[in-house]
């Protein structure tokens, strides 16, 4: 039983946890916990704070469920300009490909941590150089990684009380709890560093994505810009370029691994994305057609008749001047039917699901339309 539990205590990473007096809340001796216990504590009254100012969140509870989301992605994305400048770009990187003759001044002047990552190059830099990473003499790297994880711990504590129903079995429980032992694995091999300076900078879009569904009548084409341009830029562009420098220079096999599983997923998203914008320019278009035909069908019938109806849903080239109510009425119910067979999936592509319709809290498809059925607080 001592066993189980002395495994169980390792495999949780709370083998070094020290929260049982005051003297150990110090973010010089006790970085880790210092920050995950702070975390513990802020995150949840931010969280009630934000409900409070904004009592909408009661009927949208997928915008209560991206509340802990919005907080994790603006401290992620702050924390990568204190994380970015410790990594070397192509053109100030002090370790590259061409190998100093051993013994030489060119290999005695530069220091042991920069011998060693050029011993296990593979390839020349592409853009960005790890020779820095890692670097376990520095607290913040700890301190990020704490509150990432005190946020995953949170966000799945509050999901079950108050937005059970918004919590995916993908992209909640199993995303929350593999990362939750990531930060553990790269905690164990003091490789925090480079988790931080792999993934601080990839959180900007999750603060557009949160913002939008927290607000949705800020969802605007604004909003939606900066969601895909920082998507693609950070999630797409930075993500694969630092693969690179990762898979064929790094040391340590399993950030290759673990890293290669992140740009896939983030591959995958993005191609979703670009489906759910086909699908709903797709349904747009049928819908204006099918409201024109029907406009058309009405008018030469209302022009049969001698008379011309006039409704807010007929097109503006087929206003005419006013009609009998008998009309209007019968144009009216002639249109039901149509826009309701066009708009039953008229969803938001910017939101809506593609894969699995419960699964609203993936990036790119989740639906802003709330489940009839919520559980009440």
């Amino acid at each position: 039983m001592v066993a189980v539990s002395t495994w169980a205590v390792k495999a949780f990473g709370l083998g070094d946890l020290r929260m049982s007096s005051l003297a150990d809340f110090d973010f010089y001796s006790n970085p880790f916990w210092t920050s995950f216990a702070l975390t513990l504590i802020v995150y949840p009254l931010l969280f009630y704070l934000m409900w409070y100012l904004n009592p909408s969140l009661t009927k949208n509870r997928l915008g209560l469920s991206w509340v802990l989301s919005l907080f994790s992605a603006f401290m992620f994305t702050v924390s990568a300009f204190y994380e970015i400048p410790h990594v070397r770009t192509l053109w100030n990187c002090a370790v590259d490909y061409s190998f100093p003759t051993p013994g030489s001044p060119e290999m005695a002047a530069l220091p042991e941590r920069y011998v060693a990552y050029q011993g296990q190059m593979q390839r020349p830099h592409l853009l960005f150089s790890l020779e820095n990473y890692p670097d376990p003499s520095r607290i913040g790297p700890h301190m990020i990684a704490a509150n990432f994880q005190a946020f995953l711990v949170l966000d799945l504590v509050l999901g079950v009380i108050y937005y059970r129903e918004q919590m995916g079995p993908f992209s909640t429980w199993f995303h929350h709890i593999v990362y939750y032992f990531i930060v553990v694995h790269m905690r164990s091999r003091g490789l925090l560093d480079v988790f931080c300076a792999l993934g601080t900078p990839i959180e900007l879009s999750s603060v557009f994505l949160s913002w939008g569904y927290m607000f949705p009548h800020q969802r605007n084409l604004p909003n939606q810009i900066g969601y895909v341009m920082s998507f693609v830029c950070n999630r797409l562009f930075y993500v694969a370029i630092m693969w690179h420098e990762v898979y064929f220079n790094l040391q340590d096999k399993s950030v290759r691994y673990l890293y290669t599983m992140t740009l896939l997923f983030h591959i995958y998203w993005f191609g979703a994305y670009i489906n759910n914008q086909r699908k709903y320019g797709r349904k747009k278009r049928q819908q204006h057609f099918a409201t024109v035909l029907r406009g058309v069908a009405l008018k030469i019938k209302a022009d049969k008749d001698g008379r011309h109806p006039v409704s807010d849903k007929t097109p503006a080239f087929l206003d005419s001047s006013a009609a009998p109510t008998s009309i209007q009425g019968e144009k009216e119910r002639a249109l039901r039917p149509t826009l309701a067979d066009v708009s039953d999936d008229n969803t938001d592509p910017y939101t809506s699901a593609m894969h699995d319709p419960s699964n609203t809290r993936d990036p790119l498809m989740a639906p802003t339309q709330q489940p009839r059925s919520r559980r009440r607080v």
